[in-house]
């Protein structure tokens, strides 16, 4: 890991960008024109060329992606990926005028938030990159503090470069021993039995010892560092990920408005081969717990209709902007503390995004969980690219995951469906 109800739109009319007539002494260099004048009136040829191009351009414009070029100042470039008149397969249009605006906050509040990273020295210089981008796109103007953790200590390089690549508050912690080691009633062989076997089976990741803990930090023990105690929210950002699309306003604030506890821009399934007994250890957290369960939960967007098995949707968690007190909680703690003792995370490869989604889907009324459409993001091979809601967007939203094959795009239809069944 149509617009969520949860979001604010302004109005209930919808805009499309109108195709432009283009002109071919036109361009966002302005360096043809000259040429393009002093051959218009000489050469009738060139007239004619103009007008089948002309033609060509407005029957195929409904289609096409053009490139919105403007100069402010002496400012950057600002440009948007945009497509006129494409719609869903429901009819619905997809693509909206660049600069149509859902979401607003005041710009006077602001949340007890963090952007949490977990890092080694080595990712220095991928860690910068994300700050970058992230700084570019957001937290330039509210300087919102990032929390470096990391099983070792950071060295000064580290430090020193990713302090440089912000205004912001920089901190750096180290991770507990017993949050990064195997607990005392997991057998030392076995887990390392548990390793060699899904190495040789090719379970994603499921030989790499380091990924395991990983996995069980981020699901039951980042949000308990001391360094987070004085937040309420916080960003998970991952070393050398890319943000495409400028942010105007602020998610923390946004969330805390609107009593939002979860938010997300990708869900894509799992892998069985990671999780095997995830679903059959929850199931048996729910049979003993169903006082916990929320009242207008989610999951039937986890299982599909006439089933009670997991159909492995989740969402990526490498990004996510969640409450932190969500997962301080007693229902979540007591989840998280069955799981460890199954072992799963140690003796399969379970992940904190499956955790993380079950969690939601289990304790969180479907008006708590958010899918922030409007950011870009990508992170390796997966990326969302907002279709609606684009904000000097520098991507296509043609290659997000929800555009791919349908086994890609599954989880999200599914989440779509499932918020219009219920405005």
């Amino acid at each position: 890991m149509g617009t969520p109800s949860s979001s604010p739109q302004r109005g209930n009319a919808v805009r499309f960008a109108q195709p432009q007539r283009l002109s071919l002494q036109e361009d966002c260099t302005g360096k043809v024109k000259a040429e393009c004048c002093n051959a218009a009136g000489s050469d009738s040829r060139v007239i004619a060329l103009r007008l089948a191009a002309l033609l060509l351009l407005l029957f195929l414009a409904p289609t096409l992606w053009g490139l919105v070029c403007s100069i402010g100042g002496n400012g950057p470039i600002r440009f948007s990926l945009t497509a006129h008149l494409k719609t869903a397969g429901d009819g619905e249009a997809i693509f909206l005028s660049p600069g149509e605006t859902y979401i607003s906050t005041s710009p006077a509040k602001r949340a007890k938030a963090a952007i949490v990273v977990l890092a080694r020295n080595t990712d220095a210089d991928d860690a910068v990159l994300s700050m970058q981008r992230m700084e570019q796109r957001f937290n330039h103007k509210h300087n919102y503090p990032y929390v470096f953790l990391n099983n070792d200590k950071f060295d000064s390089e580290f430090q020193t470069k990713t302090s440089r690549a912000t205004a912001a508050r920089t901190m750096y912690g180290i991770i507990p021993a017993e949050h990064w080691s195997l607990p005392p009633w997991i057998s030392e062989q076995e887990a390392a039995d548990a390793l060699v076997d899904m190495s040789k089976r090719h379970v994603l990741y499921g030989g790499r010892e380091s990924y395991h803990h990983m996995c069980r930090y981020y699901s039951g023990f980042f949000y308990k560092h001391p360094l987070l105690a004085e937040f309420d929210y916080y960003w998970r950002m991952e070393p050398d990920v890319k943000y495409y699309c400028d942010l105007d306003y602020d998610p923390f604030v946004f969330m805390q408005e609107r009593h939002i506890k979860y938010g997300f821009v990708i869900t894509v399934f799992d892998l069985n081969s990671t999780i095997p007994t995830l679903w059959s250890t929850t199931r048996s957290f729910m049979q003993q717990r169903p006082e916990l369960m929320a009242q207008d939960n989610l999951l039937d967007f986890v299982t599909d209709e006439g089933s009670d098995d997991y159909n492995l949707c989740h969402f990526w968690s490498n990004f996510e902007i969640g409450d932190l007190n969500f997962f301080r909680s007693q229902a979540y703690s007591d989840y998280f503390d069955h799981l460890d003792q199954q072992g799963g995370f140690f003796f399969e490869r379970w992940g904190d995004a499956p955790v993380h989604s079950l969690a939601a889907a289990m304790f969180l009324n479907h008006t708590e969980v958010h899918f922030f459409r409007d950011i870009g993001y990508r992170h390796n091979s997966f990326m969302h690219c907002p279709a609606r809601q684009r904000n000097n967007c520098d991507c296509d939203a043609q290659n997000s995951v929800h555009f791919h094959t349908p086994a890609f795009g599954a989880c999200h239809k599914r989440w779509a469906e499932l918020q219009r069944r219920r405005r």
